[in-house]
């Protein structure tokens, strides 16, 4: 019986899946290697011999799936990933228009800088500029309350050592007026000093009076106020747990996307 080599042709930017499956087509040659041993000694050796080989080309056709299946799952993982941050980015043009530049620039460092990947800037920016936009803020307000409710999610994300994706639901939150999951990050902020802090900024008498985009800016500066000593920890603390497992996530989406 004549042994055949099994070549796989591997391509994936994952270097633990990488290295994982070069591992294991190692040690597909070697398997190559003794069937074809075994091969050559089945006259000698008789019937039991050429059954063992028989079973061990089996073996290697169950391997040689098992890493053909593990590439094509890293490749079907970085197709998402591709998909995922195109969409992000049609979504971003959409919102922003003419100011999509500002929210581009800021992405691109939003890995290094607050531990998001691209995809997930993009879209944190968009889910605010789409309520501030609907607010008749304009784009370019809009790309610079987005960009700077990031960059403080990011702040707040390294002085609680947590996680900034889950401190940008908790401002969304609170801009639909639901203030419990911000209140770990901003104990202040609840209905009535959003409606104290409109008015003030208003000088209306009566917060029945308020529009949604003043009860808005009045949460939105309620944030940047009272963020205390967190205001610029991500800049000061780059490398909290959280942080750098997050920042280490978002290089990896990162890679798997372009």
């Amino acid at each position: 019986m004549a042994g055949r080599a099994l070549t796989i042709d591997i391509t994936t930017k994952d270097q633990q899946t990488l290295a994982a499956l070069k591992r294991i087509q190692r040690e597909l040659g070697q398997l190559d290697k003794s069937i074809d041993q075994t091969a050559k000694q089945s006259n000698k050796l008789g019937e039991g011999a050429d059954e063992y080989a028989r079973k061990l080309s089996q073996a290697r056709e169950v391997a040689g799936g098992i890493v053909l299946g593990g590439t094509v799952a890293a490749l079907g993982l970085s197709t998402k990933a591709a998909g995922d941050l195109a969409e992000a980015q049609a979504k971003t043009n959409s919102v922003f228009k003419e100011s999509v530049g500002v929210i581009d620039e800021f992405a691109a460092g939003a890995t290094e800088g607050l531990a998001l990947s691209k995809r997930e800037a993009l879209e944190s920016a968009s889910t605010f500029g789409n309520l501030f936009t609907q607010l008749d803020m304009g784009t370019a307000t809009a790309a610079e309350m987005s960009t700077s409710m990031i960059t403080l999610a990011g702040d707040f994300a390294a002085f609680h050592n947590a996680n900034p994706v889950d401190v940008i639901e908790a401002q969304t939150a609170a801009f639909r007026g639901e203030y419990d999951a911000l209140q770990k990050f901003v104990p202040t902020i609840n209905a009535a000093a959003v409606e104290q802090r409109a008015m003030a900024d208003t000088g209306k008498a009566n917060s029945k009076e308020l529009t949604a985009q003043e009860k808005a800016l009045a949460t939105y500066n309620i944030m940047l106020d009272n963020a205390g000593d967190a205001q610029g920890a991500a800049a000061r603390e780059p490398d909290g747990l959280a942080m750098s497992t997050k920042r280490a996530t978002a290089e990896l989406e990162n890679s798997a996307a372009t």
